[in-house]
């Protein structure tokens, strides 16, 4: 093998490296359990202790949630009663929890099965009382996956809103700004279910600034809910005329109604692992191996096919002194034409033609 070629190896080998070690990082359920463990009868959350004098439920939603469930049980082992978690299909995984329920839905687009098993933990939460204690487990995936349409709103009405936006190329923050007013669970929904019955929050964020208001919509905090924003976004996106006149009018019920949260918060939010977990994860293999590591940035977001131009324009004016380039955000894509693949496929797509045009 010529230096070249042995140079290539060596290279490939280190990205796979700085690769495992940031999936590594952010896997659910070892998240969980680095965060929660129980000592004694109580339940102990980043330094917090909760003495259980009740019952402990487990709730939650999104494609990480049957992993970080199995986090709970490991590190809760029988103080947990039971719940129901709702993931995405095909995301069960070969080993599922033992006393937590699961149920699979549709994402990103809801359906009747998201509905239903969203009632089903309304009422459970319903039930309790303040003796009793949940434990929430939030991931990327829930908005769509949790879901309870408010009265004059069906579940038609929440997926033609959500694939409009999709294919208009809308970010999570302005997503999530037009289903939270039209939705019983997004805003603090489920806190609001749960009444006096503390609520422990285990957040895997796949959102930039890790605001806990907008992971998931929010379920488990308080929120305001405005109809006058999310108007604003429909029309900001052209596809307002293309929105049932009904949820209009909801929308601007809501409006005028004033925006209405709650008055406490029964309850703490945590984040057990986000985008700046992968990031300095990888970043840590890079070191170890004696390179020198510059992040170009933590919180990109846009259009995936300007982004990964944007990449490798960046890591041209980087710092000459290193030799490993790291960073992360999260694209949008708006779909044009029947194509296949994903954001990050156009983003490597792009990358990759920006590359092209600067070798010859």
């Amino acid at each position: 093998m010529d230096d070249r070629a042995g140079s290539e190896e060596a290279a490939r080998s280190l990205i796979r490296e700085m690769y495992e070690a940031a999936l590594a990082a952010a896997e659910p359920e070892a998240a969980v359990c680095r965060h929660l463990h129980r000592d004694g009868e109580a339940l102990v959350l980043n330094g917090g202790r909760w003495p259980v004098t009740g019952r402990v439920v487990v709730v939650g939603a999104g494609k990480a949630a049957v992993a970080m469930a199995r986090g709970v049980e490991r590190s809760c082992g029988e103080l947990i009663d039971g719940g129901l978690v709702i993931t995405k299909d095909g995301h069960r995984l070969p080993s599922l929890p033992r006393i937590i329920d699961v149920v699979e839905a549709a994402h990103p687009i809801p359906d009747h099965r998201g509905v239903d098993a969203t009632r089903r933990i309304i009422e459970m939460l319903q039930g309790l009382d303040d003796g009793d204690l949940v434990i929430a487990l939030v991931s990327g995936g829930g908005s769509a996956l949790l879901e309870a349409p408010v009265e004059g709103v069906s579940l038609e009405d929440m997926a033609r809103l959500t694939d409009l936006l999709l294919r208009a190329g809308a970010p999570i923050h302005d997503l999530n700004a037009v289903r939270a007013p039209l939705s019983r669970v997004k805003g603090g929904g489920l806190l609001q279910a749960a009444g006096r019955a503390p609520i422990l929050s285990l957040i895997l964020s796949d959102v930039l600034g890790n605001d806990p208001r907008v992971i998931a919509s929010g379920p488990t905090v308080q929120a305001e809910r405005d109809g006058e924003r999310a108007l604003e976004v429909l029309e900001s996106y052209g596809v307002l005329s293309e929105v049932p006149r009904n949820v209009i009018d909801t929308l601007k019920d809501v409006e005028r109604d004033g925006n209405r949260s709650q008055e406490t918060e029964n309850g703490i939010h945590v984040i057990v692992a986000d985008n700046d977990t992968a990031i300095d994860a990888a970043a840590e293999v890079a070191h170890k191996r004696g390179k020198r590591v510059s992040v170009l940035g933590r919180e990109k977001q846009g259009e995936a096919s300007l982004l990964g131009a944007e990449w490798v324009r960046a890591c041209r004016e980087a710092d000459a002194g290193a030799n490993v380039l790291v960073g992360g955000g999260e694209a949008t894509v708006a779909v044009r034409g029947d194509g296949v693949g994903g954001r990050n496929t156009e983003f490597a797509l792009a990358a990759a033609i920006e590359l092209g045009s600067h070798t010859g």
